[in-house]
């Protein structure tokens, strides 16, 4: 898998948890299926913060893996 579609992966995953932090929805599994686990909408968007806040991290670390190692 390539590192820029991990990072894509997680900002989705960040997103769909500010979507449900927004609606008060159950939170949903991949298959679209409702969870047993009910979150609140601070727990909801504070996780969602800290995986974009990991998927920023790891887009730094792979621009300065990319500029000492150039390809081609």
């Amino acid at each position: 898998m390539a590192a820029q579609d991990v990072t894509a992966m997680l900002r989705d995953m960040a997103q769909a948890f500010e979507l449900q932090a927004q609606s008060g929805e159950a939170a949903r599994t991949a298959e679209g299926q409702a969870t047993t686990v009910r979150l609140d909408g601070d727990t909801m968007r504070t996780v969602a913060s800290i995986i974009c806040a990991q998927a920023d991290e790891m887009d730094v670390q792979l621009i300065a893996i990319a500029g000492q190692h150039p390809f081609g």
